[in-house]
């Protein structure tokens, strides 16, 4: 059986937070932009995590890969990269 691909246009649109929650960002940036204020356009600069409900349809377009390593030392297990 062949390997799965990831969507390609899902890997520019999601990265992966160092707990292994998808991180996207915001719509509505890109065009037409004289007639959205700067008060309505500030907080789409930042990005904001998948909603728990849409998380397993983002992850069909991931292969359900999350690429987040776990880390065994000394008999204790550290999952993530130890970011929030």
């Amino acid at each position: 059986m062949p390997k799965m691909k990831t969507s390609r246009g899902a890997a520019k649109r999601f990265k992966t937070t160092g707990t292994g929650k998808l991180r996207r960002f915001h719509s509505s940036k890109s065009h037409l932009l004289t007639g959205k204020a700067t008060r309505r356009m500030r907080p789409l600069r930042k990005g904001t995590l998948v909603h728990p409900a849409d998380l397993k349809r983002m992850l069909g377009f991931t292969s359900g890969r999350r690429d987040v390593p776990v880390i065994v030392e000394d008999g204790q297990v550290t999952i993530g990269f130890g970011g929030t």
